[in-house]
């Protein structure tokens, strides 16, 4: 016969808030919030891993949420767990998504071939040089100046760019020599707006950049009589066209 002083102990049940008391499932349900939010942020190339703070916060959050439902002061634990799930997959996907488009544009770049480069010679040492006939060297400007055209040289570089070119375009120089024949001194520069005509019938003006190895024509001039001046100058083509002539104070030289 059972005492009628007999204490019988309730059963350990789950984990459940002690009586009389509200239970915190605050921090767990804002685990689920921010690994649901990270989750989703996860996904997005390259902005994902801007979540990896916030999920790191819901990861914390949800740990303390978990051991809030282990001191029996909260009740949700499923949401607290599933907060820590959610969170350290968020991080997982962030890094890894990343890391996979990050290298995939890395590829895509390293496919794209550069733009093509001006394989410009120096000064001096010309790709091509024109022949031209000895009879059509020395031309008279006027009265008292003659002037010679020494030499043509095909795809040469700039020491600098004032005037900068694009790759499809190359410098064509071409090296002149004015004399004062005349009796008193020279003071024009008729090269100034000489005239470059390509294979293609298509007419330049001269380009007034720096010279590499080469002294260019003057701007200027005070050229005493019997003395001479020599110098280049530089003009600026398309790349799959050849020098025709050039043209000087009216007068034209054939460049072939």
């Amino acid at each position: 016969m059972s005492s009628p002083y007999y204490y019988q102990q309730p059963p350990q049940g789950p984990s459940y808030p002690l009586w009389g008391v509200s239970p915190k499932n605050g921090l767990g349900t804002a685990a689920l919030v921010l690994g649901i939010l990270s989750l989703i942020g996860s996904l997005i190339p390259l902005l994902g891993i801007l979540v990896l703070p916030f999920a790191l916060v819901g990861l914390i959050l949800g740990i303390i949420g978990l051991s809030r439902v282990t001191q029996r002061v909260a009740t949700n634990r499923g949401s607290a767990l599933a907060g820590i799930i959610l969170n350290i997959l968020s991080m997982v996907l962030a890094v890894t998504i990343t890391a996979i488009t990050g290298n995939f544009i890395w590829q895509a770049q390293k496919s794209i071939p550069p733009p093509p480069q001006a394989t410009h010679q120096p000064w001096g040492t010309p790709t091509s040089s024109a022949k031209i006939r000895e009879s059509q060297k020395h031309k008279l400007l006027d009265s008292e100046g003659q002037l010679t055209i020494l030499e043509v040289a095909d795809d040469v570089n700039a020491e600098s760019e004032i005037q900068p070119i694009q790759p499809e375009m190359k410098y064509v120089a071409i090296k002149m020599n004015i004399e004062n024949i005349g009796e008193k001194n020279y003071t024009r520069a008729p090269w100034l707006i000489a005239y470059l005509t390509s294979d293609s019938g298509k007419r330049y003006t001269p380009s007034y950049n720096p010279y590499r190895d080469g002294q260019a024509m003057p701007l200027k001039t005070d050229i005493p009589p019997g003395e001479s001046v020599s110098g280049w100058v530089m003009f600026s083509i398309p790349r799959e066209q050849k020098a025709q002539s050039i043209e000087v104070a009216g007068i034209s030289w054939s460049l072939h």
